[in-house]
Formats: C-alpha cells, structure tokens, sequence
C-alpha cells in the first residue's frame, strides 16, 4: 500500500470514529433528557397525592398560569435523608422538592425559627408559595402558631395581599381574629395599605378582606369595643 492510501485510510478512519463520537454523545443527550422528564413528570404525580390536589390545580397558579414544576422533585422522592438547607430555608425559597425531602425524612414541620419564632408555614406564607403551604398544612403544620411578633400564617397572607393561600388557611381551620402584639387581627393587617403595594396587592386585598369580613373576621379595636 502506497503512503497517500495509508494516510487517507488514516484520515477515513478518524472521520468515521468522529462521527461515531458525536452519534454517540447525542444518544446520551437524548437518553438524559427523557430519563430527566420520566423522573420529573413521577415527581409531579407524587406530589399530587401527597398535598390532595388535582393536576389541574396542581399546574396553575391563582392566575390561572401554568406553574414550572422544579428538578429537585425527581430527588425528592428517592431520597429518605432531609436536604442540607433547613425546612425554614426551603419554605422560603420555594424549593418543594426540599420539602419534600425533610417531609419524607421525618423533619418536624413545625420546627421553630428561635431568631423571629416562626416556622416554615410563616416563610411561605409570606412568600406566597401555595404548593408548599398545602403541603405543610397536610402534614400537621400548625396554622394558628404565632411568631415572636404575635403574627400567625393568616396575619402575614393578609398583610402580603396573598388571597389563594388566606383562603386556603381559613378553610384550614385558622383562627379569625388572633392578635399580634400590636393588638392587630389579620382584618387589620389586610386594611395596610403601602405604597409599595402593586395593583394587585391591593386588589387581593380587598378580596381578603371581604373573605375575611364574611367568615366573621374582625378588626382589633372592633374586638376591644365588643370587650373581647
């Protein structure tokens, strides 16, 4: 065989070992990203039963938008050993997959923050993360325990302009007309009007306190008059 033929055989030879590389590396790719959406899409099925919603409700938020379903639920259900971030930090994040995670490895849902007295429940509450809220209700998170300010999830819902999750808390059983240490119910706080508040915030919370008003909720100095 003559030189030029070698080095061409060479030169065909690395092609084709080439192209099987990139062949190769696109199977993977594609294998990844099903076995990806497989585990998600199981994630997304187990978290449906867990909190007791349909898929629907499940995939839209209280616009009725569709609602990303995080990775680290994929993880979540296989794994028995609670996250490194506490329960507090994934509330506050919106990290349901964590959640999960310190659900499934037996984390106490009403473990308290000794910094401001407030649990995970406080932390979505006031961040507005719905899902994690039903969670942490349907695994026995108190929704009547108060902060260090005397503040219960309601108070903050109310004062965050949050209506999905006040109606999801008063139709868990959260008390009406708490006071915090201001002598402030969740009426009260939900009638804060900020100039910070969005358009929005302050429509949610003329809902919040219509629901609020129809469930027999009451301000502080309305509850001070009655002598209560």
């Amino acid at each position: 065989m003559s030189t030029l033929n070698a080095l061409n055989k060479d030169d065909y030879e690395r092609q084709s070992l080439k192209r099987f590389e990139n062949c190769t590396q696109l199977v993977d790719n594609s294998l990844a990203m099903k076995s990806h959406i497989l585990l998600t899409t199981i994630a997304a099925v187990v978290l449906a039963g867990c909190v007791g919603v349909s898929k629907t409700e499940l995939l839209k938020d209280e616009d009725k938008n569709p609602i990303i379903l995080p990775a680290e639920l994929a993880v979540a259900t296989a794994t028995p050993e609670p996250p490194r971030a506490s329960i507090h930090r994934s509330a506050r994040q919106g990290e349901i997959g964590f959640i999960m995670q310190h659900i499934n490895a037996g984390t106490d849902v009403n473990e308290v923050n000794n910094n401001n007295g407030q649990i995970a429940l406080h932390y979505a509450s006031i961040h507005n993360h719905v899902l994690i809220l039903k969670l942490l209700i349907d695994n026995g998170s108190n929704v009547n325990l108060k902060d260090k300010m005397g503040m219960t999830s309601l108070h903050l819902t109310s004062l965050g302009g949050h209506k999905e999750a006040a109606k999801m808390l008063i139709d868990s059983g959260a008390l009406l007309n708490t006071i915090n240490i201001h002598g402030e119910t969740p009426l009260d706080t939900a009638l804060k009007d900020f100039k910070i508040d969005s358009k929005k915030a302050k429509l949610n919370k003329k809902e919040i306190t219509a629901l609020l008003r129809k469930h027999g909720g009451k301000t502080g100095e309305e509850l001070e008059a009655e002598g209560k």
